[in-house]
């Protein structure tokens, strides 16, 4: 278009010469203006020549005719060398406004031509020194001049010199337009475009200093959208602390971006928070919805505050009627609270006032039951979604399959996950991993003898195998909680060596699958149930080498690896490590090392297979003692009066050794040693299957000299006696404690 209007022009110019005419000056003056915009350069050179040899004088309105024409077309460049021609007119002044319209022109060529705001910055500069050094009269260049660039620096996110422009129109020293509005909220875009958030917060918030240009709604919206986007958990305080500048400035913010604060923090999990801003917004006399509420209610699910979330979901069946979703959110933090019963109960009562079900709400009444190990109760709600046309997707599936893990119900878990494969539905890495997960607890109940389907263990590490591989060829990926679930299973099984591949597998996976301590211990109990202790040992040391903290189980489980591998030396020194006065081969990176009673029993266990073990047992009991693991201060009425009941046999050998020892000739008493009356198994050659009251007898007469008489009556039928003169008699001999 712009390229016509010259060819037009241009012709007419041309007409009159060839008839001999002299083209008036205002046909020059369009026609050099129009040349220069479309950077017809020779043509402009012509016109300046025929103007010449007619005595036509350029003035300063023709130059400010081209300038304005440039401006229009865009044409920036153009304008910079009429500024050039100007000053090598020595009859021609160039003012502000000269330069503010190719300021301007720059700023409009930007756009297709990157990078020439820093032209115009420095035309601006030019004429802050020109008034600065009384060059020129007058004020500084329009503050819409100094927007231009500053839109123009925003759109290619330097916000660094956004910063630095907009302070030097701030130090207000006269040679520089004083910022307006404008000029604040194009920095601020600049800052959001860059990412630069708390940076936007920071300028907003000073703004209110600025009486000329206090921000308004639409600033802070701009502020408060960008921040809210970003992830990060402290952005939630930056959003209360813009609302609050907002109130004091008598801004009203409207209800929907009260809700997006309120969801900032329940995504923070700061109920606490939501719930000010919630009555914050109450006292500004701004209108809470039924969006209001899911947002608190949400912070309530999150924080698992299921009293909250019922009081809440009270508040808006009142106040502005609840949806779904209310409903839906409230289930969550009862299912956090484990109260699934009050979780059907309101999906029973979303049933009755006919709101329409979804799989969210579905899922999220089955979770609740998952949690509370109700698995009949979801395999139902799985069956009435299908009665009432509520199509179930994977999360529904997962949340159903934890419910039948966590009972054990492992073949129910295996069976709703044929399901989901003939219904072409896609199983994904978390679906996978409860199935895995049920089968790991699977295996892990019938070890206990707490399985209702007499579980072989074996089975069902092949099976999570078989999982495994079944997800590589689907690339489904697996993730750390998978190879996790995966190594229970074969922990269950005593698996060692399908343990150690797994674990040589993720050690040279990506780092998301990188063997953490949950994995690394599954791979040490394996080890330990097949009594290879080596293997544990070098686990042991792989987490060193890779900087994982182990913790207490894992102590535990390479504790038992040593016992079941026959290394009482390694278990006693295991155990001074824990108790931070052995070599400290086992203690670099660990947390938490005090032993516990399984702890106990596992190295004690351990000590009690060997007959030369006996004072390293005797060293283990008594700092059990001193710890208060074993035979606390506040468990025993006397010294004469003990309560072994509970403990293993092994633990009740090294209790009676550690009793006896301890006694002397003052004032002796008939000893009471409580065992109750049930049965104790302990696997080993040592004791078989026998009662804790057996042991005990057997433990007085083998390892103190002279022996030690016991008796059991029938009065109290779960204690031991050793009478009084029995024990002064191995008192006074010379009171042998065998070795």
């Amino acid at each position: 278009m712009l390229q016509d209007k010259w060819r037009k022009q241009l012709n007419r110019f041309v007409a009159l010469l060839e008839k001999d005419e002299a083209p008036p000056s205002r046909t020059c003056n369009n026609l050099m203006a129009l040349s220069a915009a479309a950077n017809q350069w020779t043509t402009y050179g012509m016109v300046l020549d025929t103007m010449e040899k007619i005595n036509l004088s350029v003035g300063k309105s023709t130059y400010r005719n081209i300038l304005k024409e440039c401006y229009s077309n865009g044409n920036g460049v153009a304008s910079l060398k009429v500024l050039e021609n100007m000053k090598s007119d020595p009859l021609i002044k160039t003012d502000q406004e000269d330069l503010r319209l190719a300021i301007i022109a720059l700023c409009r060529n930007n756009k297709y031509e990157p990078g020439l705001w820093t032209k115009a910055l420095q035309l601006i500069h030019v004429a802050a020194a020109a008034i600065e050094n009384g060059e020129v009269d007058g004020d500084a260049i329009g503050v819409d001049a100094y927007n231009d660039i500053l839109q123009c620096i925003g759109e290619e996110k330097r916000w660094e010199d956004a910063l630095e422009l907009l302070g030097i129109m701030e130090e207000g020293s006269g040679f520089h337009a004083l910022p307006n509005l404008a000029t604040y909220d194009r920095v601020l875009n600049a800052l959001i475009s860059s990412s630069q958030t708390e940076a936007a917060v920071d300028l907003l918030l000073s703004m209110s200093e600025h009486q000329s240009a206090l921000p308004t709604i639409y600033s802070y919206e701009t502020v408060l959208s960008a921040l809210l986007r970003k992830r990060g958990r402290v952005n939630w305080k930056l959003a209360i602390e813009l609302l609050d500048s907002m109130q004091k400035l008598k801004i009203v913010a409207p209800t929907i971006l009260f809700n997006r604060v309120i969801s900032a923090c329940a995504k923070a999990r700061e109920l606490e928070a939501a719930s000010s801003v919630f009555y914050k917004m109450k006292a500004q006399n701004v209108a809470p919805d039924t969006v209001t509420y899911n947002a608190l209610i949400t912070a309530a699910a999150n924080t698992g505050r299921s009293n909250a979330a019922l009081r809440l979901l009270e508040m808006c069946e009142n106040d502005t009627g609840a949806d779904v979703i209310t409903y839906t959110n409230t289930i969550r933090a009862c299912a956090k609270g484990r109260m699934s019963k009050k979780s059907m109960q309101l999906l029973k009562d979303a049933k009755e006032k006919k709101m329409p079900l979804d799989a969210f709400i579905y899922t999220a009444t089955i979770d609740a039951c998952a949690k509370a190990h109700e698995y009949e109760d979801a395999l139902d709600l799985l069956s009435d979604m299908k009665n009432n046309n509520v199509l179930p997707n994977e999360y529904t599936y997962s949340s159903v399959i934890t419910a039948c893990g966590n009972c054990g119900q492992w073949k129910k878990a295996l069976d709703l996950l044929d399901t989901m494969k003939k219904n072409g539905m896609k199983v994904s890495t978390i679906t996978y991993n409860s199935v895995i997960s049920a089968l790991s607890k699977g295996a892990r109940q019938s070890i206990k003898g707490a399985s209702d389907t007499k579980t072989d263990p074996q089975n069902l590490w092949i099976k999570a195998l078989e999982l495994l591989e079944e997800m590589k060829s689907k690339r489904v990926w697996p993730d750390m909680y998978t190879y996790s679930g995966v190594l229970s299973c074969c922990a269950s099984g005593g698996r060692y060596k399908e343990a150690l591949d797994l674990i040589k597998t993720m050690q040279n996976g990506p780092p998301r699958v990188r063997p953490n301590k949950i994995a690394y211990t599954g791979a040490i109990y394996a080890c330990a149930r097949s009594g290879e202790w080596s293997h544990a040992l070098r686990l042991f040391v792989d987490m060193k080498v890779d900087r994982v903290r182990y913790d207490l189980v894992t102590y535990n489980a390479l504790a038992a690896a040593f016992s079941n591998g026959g290394q009482p030396d390694l278990a006693f020194e295991l155990w001074n490590d824990m108790c931070g006065k052995g070599s400290g081969q086992f203690s670099a990176g660990a947390e938490d090392l005090s032993p516990d009673i399984i702890t106990l029993e596992t190295v004690i266990g351990c000590l009690v297979e060997g007959g030369e073990n006996k004072a390293m047992m005797d060293s283990v009991f008594k700092d059990a003692v001193e710890m208060q693991i074993v035979l606390p201060s506040d468990s025993m009425d006397t010294k004469w009066e003990i309560d072994l009941s509970g403990m293993s046999l092994p633990v009740a050998r090294a209790a009676c050794r550690y009793i006896i020892k301890r006694l002397d000739n003052i004032d002796t008493q008939d000893l009471s040693l409580i065992t109750g009356i049930g049965m104790h198994h302990h696997d080993n050659s040592k004791y078989g299957s026998t009662t804790l009251k057996e042991c005990v007898k057997e433990v007085l007469q083998e390892d103190f000299y002279p022996s030690l008489l016991s008796e059991l009556t029938e009065r109290a039928p779960g204690v031991v006696f050793v009478e009084k003169h029995s024990l002064q008699a191995w008192l006074e001999k010379p009171g042998i404690v065998k070795e």
